[in-house]
């Protein structure tokens, strides 16, 4: 990480402060498994979801109703599909588990110790997510350790761009106004992290297995507690 400026902003995965990985395969797809049905049924007169359905429809080949629909959200989950009208579906079933108080976030409880010191340092903290914002914001209102949005500045998701497209971090940098050596990128992703890199971003690749072999142009530690800024 070669900073030639004061870090003033941090941009990080969700994956940070939340195990995202392993809550969505516990939890969050489970619960979409769950409630699909009924979701599409008692929503089948708002506007909002059913523009996000018949963008979906239209993507298969075939005409499809709401069970085969149901079918192929489910195995979109399952591969982490980057659907933009898909993410957007699967926050709105989302956010009524939260507001049920049936879904619950865990937190990495020591990384949360190094995001309350960046906020101290007035260090500006921003969350960059495959998750649709409305499902970003969800899961840090509802987690085990409380309401964490106090936390974050703000959201943004794939509609800035591909989180291993070089120009996306450039994008975030021109609506954050701010000089992308001002800006440090923090991912467990090493696709993500190149990409920032070639971006001129201030990049840390936490590798938290110890899987990182290769020898990489930016700092890489085992967990955001070993970052310094500043």
């Amino acid at each position: 990480m070669n900073s030639r400026k004061k870090i003033s902003t941090v941009i990080s995965s969700l994956e940070n402060i939340i195990p995202l990985q392993a809550y969505l395969q516990s939890h969050l797809l489970p619960y979409i498994e769950s409630n699909i049905d009924s979701f599409l049924v008692r929503h089948i007169n708002n506007i909002a979801v059913q523009l996000h359905v018949n963008s979906l429809k239209e993507l298969l080949e075939a005409p499809v109703n709401n069970a085969d629909l149901a079918k192929n959200i489910l195995q979109w989950g399952r591969e982490n599909y980057n659907l933009r009208a898909f993410k957007a579906l699967q926050a709105m079933i989302w956010e009524e588990g939260f507001q049920n108080k049936e879904l619950l976030a865990p937190v990495c409880q020591d990384n949360m110790k190094q995001f309350t010191q960046w906020q101290f340092q007035d260090i500006k903290i921003y969350i960059y997510s495959r998750q649709a914002i409305q499902a970003q914001k969800g899961i840090l209102l509802h987690t085990e350790a409380g309401e964490l949005s106090e936390l974050i500045s703000g959201y943004f998701d794939l509609r800035s761009g591909s989180k291993t497209e070089s120009d996306s971090y450039l994008i975030l940098a021109d609506e954050l106004g701010e000089d992308v050596s001002c800006i440090m990128y923090v991912t467990p992703y090493v696709k993500e992290a190149d990409a920032a890199y070639r971006s001129g971003v201030n990049v840390v690749l936490i590798d938290h297995l110890h899987q990182i072999n290769s020898v990489k142009p930016y700092v890489v530690v085992p967990d955001v507690r070993g970052i310094r800024v500043g």
